[in-house]
């Protein structure tokens, strides 16, 4: 495989990622750069109330101070109030939340948010039908915990390894997804102090069995939204409705948690996040004082194949010493140019494929793999953009414009190690989208990411969760303060369409099927097809029911890790 002409950096006279990248400097392909000037930290003291025990932990991982935004967001959940941080990739806002999670959930005596209003006194009408055992064990129940919610189950993994690393030794920590075994469950509902899932597994699993699950929904603290950016469009009104019957199911068992959004880019924090909640305000953070090195942004017309020019680059900055992550456009891209870029290097470094797909094991030794150093390079889909808390790389190559300029700025964010200049190159594809942006860079650098647009209200999503929600717990007038003002109209419809029954003011689902089965979060449908190895009976991957016809057909050829 030959690329287009890259300079070598040995002949280039550069060795080092400290410096203006030769190999994109005085590439013919290099169109435009945008450079970053280095920026310092702004610090802040710890607050008061983060218990001194739990700074001197962070402090013997190198965390001695934390920066201005890292405190305000944390105060702002301490005190009760609904709060979003809108900062930078790599800008510490999973301390920020840890924080106020740590105090209310790992400390002895707790540190619970200042709730402007108190906690439900009582189980309201729609529980007081269940058993006295049950109400019994609401009131005397001691347990402080917080629910964590991200879009993937890798990234929920990644933030099992943060809260091991930084939290205290005893902390009741755990994951909760669809490859939890039974034990893991059980410890999740009636003993774990911090759960760490995603709205599916809160939507198929934990609210229908709610009864089950009251230990946890009873004794939320604090509700973590992570990439709340991510939740928007058809998606995002659905989780919007996952989230609305957890607040009604929270306050039905006698809590009233915080929620905290993370995102890294948007532009209208406070207004999405208000409607992915629920709630009429929400508090935002988007003052970033992380510091941050210098950095390139290069725009890059490929002369030949964009295939060749990634694999080819990727292969030189990985023989340059530098810690190098490729965005691709697809699984198959993905395969092919981590082969040709490992074909291409010649100190023995690692690069490896990274995508949907794989098993977990395989994608949990992949990233532990990034964080330790043993993988030089990876070339990802977008599984690696949402799936991982990766940061500090040495270089980013984005092989065509994903699509959204919040996308490029994620991608982009994963480059930048403390000290050390880093390169972002954005690669354009053939078609005109990315032909023009690279003609008008000032489309990139100079324009706001787009806002995250959701209508919660939409009747065809509202509907369906209203079902299910009613079969958790009658509804009744009381619910608009959850649901707001489009809740009768709604109801109304399910009950000319006989979803649901009325009796007097309550509504009730009354079939025997599960209301949740008849709704898709992801507006996918169809369960993964498991591609195995025929002659050692060995399943190698997972491939999504829609797109199985066209990669995995008879005939077919599947790549996995340079394998056919």
């Amino acid at each position: 495989m030959t690329g287009s002409p890259i300079p070598d950096p040995a002949r280039s006279g550069g060795g080092s990622c400290d410096a203006v990248n030769p190999l994109v400097a005085q590439a013919p392909q290099t169109v435009h750069v945008d450079h970053r000037q280095e920026r310092s930290a702004v610090l802040a003291p710890w607050p008061a109330w983060f218990p001194h025990q739990y700074r001197e932990k962070l402090q013997e991982h190198g965390i001695s101070t934390p920066w201005l935004h890292q405190v305000k967001l944390a105060c702002l959940a301490q005190a009760g109030k609904d709060c979003a941080i809108c900062t930078s990739t790599a800008s510490g806002k999973t301390l920020a939340y840890l924080m106020a999670v740590m105090a209310a959930t790992a400390c002895d005596p707790p540190v619970c948010p200042d709730r402007p209003h108190p906690r439900p006194a009582r189980l309201p009408e729609s529980l007081r039908s269940r058993s006295t055992e049950l109400a019994t064990s609401l009131r005397t129940r001691q347990r402080h915990s917080a629910l964590y919610l991200a879009p993937t189950k890798a990234l929920a993994h990644d933030q099992l390894r943060v809260c091991r690393e930084l939290g205290p030794q005893d902390w009741a920590v755990t994951t909760l997804d669809g490859d939890s075994e039974r034990a893991e469950r059980r410890f999740a509902r009636e003993a774990a102090h911090y759960v760490l899932t995603n709205p599916d597994m809160l939507h198929k699993a934990v609210l229908p069995n709610h009864s089950r699950w009251s230990g946890l929904l009873g004794s939320l603290e604090y509700v973590v939204i992570d990439e709340a950016h991510r939740y928007r469009g058809v998606f995002g009104a659905h989780v919007a409705q996952v989230l609305r019957r957890l607040r009604r199911l929270c306050r039905m068992y006698g809590s009233d948690p915080v929620f905290i959004l993370s995102s890294a880019t948007s532009t209208n924090t406070a207004q999405a996040g208000a409607a992915l909640i629920g709630v009429e305000h929400v508090e935002v953070v988007d003052e970033d004082s992380s510091p941050q090195p210098a950095r390139d942004v290069v725009l890059w017309q490929p002369e030949q194949s964009l295939s060749e020019d990634a694999a080819a680059l990727v292969a030189r900055l990985v023989d340059q010493g530098c810690q190098t992550i490729c965005f691709v456009q697809s699984r198959t891209v993905a395969e092919v140019v981590a082969v040709h870029a490992q074909d291409q290097v010649t100190t023995g470094g690692v690069v490896a494929a990274y995508r949907s797909g794989y098993l977990p094991q395989e994608r949990r030794d992949l990233e532990a793999g990034l964080q330790s150093g043993r993988v030089n390079a990876v070339i990802a889909t977008n599984a690696l953009e949402l799936g991982v808390d990766i940061s500090g790389m040495d270089a980013v190559v984005i092989a065509g414009y994903p699509g959204r300029l919040s996308a490029f700025w994620q991608q982009a964010g994963r480059a930048g190690r403390s000290g050390r200049r880093s390169t972002v190159v954005l690669m354009a594809r053939e078609n005109p989208l990315d032909q023009y942006l690279v003609q008008h860079p000032e489309l990139i650098f100079s324009s706001s990411v787009e806002t995250t647009v959701l209508h919660p209200d939409n009747p065809y999503v509202m509907g369906p969760h209203l079902a299910a929600a009613a079969q958790e717990a009658f509804l009744q007038p009381a619910d608009e303060a959850v649901y707001g003002p489009s809740l009768a109209q709604v109801e109304s419809m399910l009950v000319r369409q006989k979803v649901l029954r009325q009796r007097g003011e309550r509504l009730y689902w009354t079939r025997l099927d599960r209301a949740v089965d008849a709704i898709d979060l992801r507006s996918m449908g169809g369960h993964g097809v498991d591609v195995i190895d025929s002659l050692t009976g060995r399943v190698v991957g997972v491939v999504d029911q829609a797109a199985a016809d066209r990669t995995v057909h008879p005939g077919a050829v599947y790549l996995h890790q340079g394998d056919q």
